[in-house]
């Protein structure tokens, strides 16, 4: 591999989190099947861009990692057309996506036809704690506090850890359901020895969803009814941040957008206008 490239990496290792790392690694591998010739040219590059037959998030993604490298590479080395690949790399637009939200009433109705206890806390922690679905299911039994009320969570995905305040309803299920369990296990919601697979997790959410007759939702669309779900009972977006532990604003302002109730209100105030 380029030894520029290389060192690029290691530098995005040690300060990003896991799922960054891997994912701007693929996107180099992307950008420069052949990692030992890293090509910076201005052909080259429009070439490869034109070449991505993908959607449109992922060329930005791509193009994010392409110019975080050029950042990186700039400080030693002179870039010829740096001004134009620039130009190149930010005409890439992300696909701004409406995302499907639980409201409140489908949430109701979707917790009432779980039949696991443990799956039903999961869908608590989703909905009232704005958790991902791969924090929600691992969770060591320990960092659960009774008397606190909270849960301590360690390497998340922006590669922090917290703490999330737990409702006493919340509370009362977890420890009821630590308490009926046959052993004491290393993690809340064991799996034979091991913490509950994200992917089989989700799929057991998303059939309860079309059960349900909510066939769009899906175990992120409880994240994101908690933020919407806030949002409509008067908290501004930076508790909603905090609440959704985003580093930055952004990324929350992409989780709120109108909703059925908020459109209700906004056509009324005009209806006899």
């Amino acid at each position: 591999m380029n030894k520029d490239l290389k060192q690029w990496l290691k530098v995005v290792k040690a300060t990003k989190g896991d799922n960054t790392y891997k994912a701007y690694l693929q996107a180099m591998k992307n950008w420069f099947p052949n990692s030992d010739n890293v090509d910076l040219s201005l052909d080259y590059l429009t070439k490869r861009l034109d070449s991505f037959d993908v959607a449109q998030n992922t060329k930005v993604l791509r193009c994010r990692a392409l110019k975080g490298f050029l950042t990186h590479y700039g400080y030693t080395h002179r870039i010829k057309d740096h001004e134009a690949i620039l130009k190149l790399i930010n005409s890439v637009h992300q696909k701004k996506v409406v995302a499907e939200v639980v409201s409140h009433e489908q949430y109701i109705k979707i917790r009432s036809m779980i039949k696991e206890d443990w799956l039903r806390i999961v869908v608590d922690l989703l909905y009232k704690n704005g958790l991902r679905i791969s924090e929600a299911t691992h969770i060591l039994t320990e960092n659960f506090n009774e008397a606190d009320s909270t849960i301590t969570l360690f390497d998340t995905k922006n590669g922090n850890d917290y703490k999330i305040y737990l409702t006493k309803g919340l509370t009362k299920d977890i420890a009821t359901f630590i308490r009926t369990k046959k052993k004491q296990t290393v993690w809340l919601f064991d799996n034979k020895g091991k913490a509950r697979d994200v992917k089989a997790v989700g799929v057991k959410i998303k059939n309860y969803c079309d059960e349900a007759g909510f066939e769009g939702l899906t175990a992120h669309s409880f994240r994101h009814g908690s933020a919407v779900f806030m949002l409509e009972h008067g908290m501004d977006i930076y508790k909603i941040k905090e609440h959704l532990h985003h580093k930055s604003i952004k990324s929350t302002e992409r989780y709120l957008h109108m909703t059925p109730k908020q459109i209700e209100q906004v056509t009324s105030i005009f209806e006899n206008a």
